[in-house]
């Protein structure tokens, strides 16, 4: 921006505004017992978002098989994956809980030691403020990339270019601990826990400069 004449006083760099519900501490135990979930259970949360209910299903077959895990599937507002979901064998696993769009992501952001996740600007800032590790499995090209490599480069989560991948990635996180505590850690570093405070500071400031 000071390449095109933007005076430096009038730039601040703030990262992505995300709603204040992500800042808030929640209870575990309440949302682990809502789901009927063991506490000491890992949880990998998936969100819709161009996936396939095909490969949906394919990853969690797969990963059940390897893992303990417990799995929350968001469909979010794609019309055609809630429809599959809610016809499929899924809706019957107990270690699996389906929701469509929900307005409580957070919840299920807290109680997730994995997200398989899209790299949606919002997404990616609200997974590092809930310290959440990420696999990528899918991303527009051009701004999403870019977060793709930021995020990797960081080491707060993996790219999955593929199925296989995808799988092969979770099953190994899974039985590595020390891993996600450390991409958890990473997360932590590079969040931007203040970012709308610190836009609406800097917005009124910079009105008051202007009376």
């Amino acid at each position: 921006m000071t390449k095109y004449g933007v005076s430096q006083d009038k730039i601040i760099v703030t990262g992505i505004p995300i709603s204040l519900k992500f800042n808030k501490e929640t209870d575990r135990k309440k949302i682990i017992d809502s789901l009927n979930f063991d506490e000491n259970t890992p949880i990998l949360l998936i969100v819709g978002g161009k996936i396939k209910y095909s490969v949906l299903r394919n990853i969690i077959e797969n990963v059940e098989k390897k893992s303990a895990l417990r799995f929350i599937v968001v469909a979010g507002r794609d019309k055609k994956l809630q429809k599959e979901l809610e016809n499929s064998s899924l809706k019957k696993n107990p270690k699996v809980k389906i929701f469509n769009f929900v307005d409580n992501i957070h919840d299920y952001m807290s109680v997730a030691n994995l997200i398989l996740t899209k790299a949606g600007g919002l997404t990616v800032a609200e997974c590092m403020q809930k310290n959440l590790p990420m696999v990528i499995n899918d991303f527009i090209p051009g701004q999403e990339g870019d977060n793709v490599k930021y995020i990797v480069s960081h080491g707060a989560g993996i790219e999955a270019k593929n199925t296989k991948k995808a799988i092969k990635v979770i099953i190994n996180l899974m039985s590595r601990p020390e891993k996600i505590v450390k991409m958890k850690e990473n997360c932590r570093r590079i969040a931007k826990p203040n970012a709308s405070r610190d836009i609406a500071d800097f917005v009124a400031k910079s009105l008051e400069k202007t009376k």
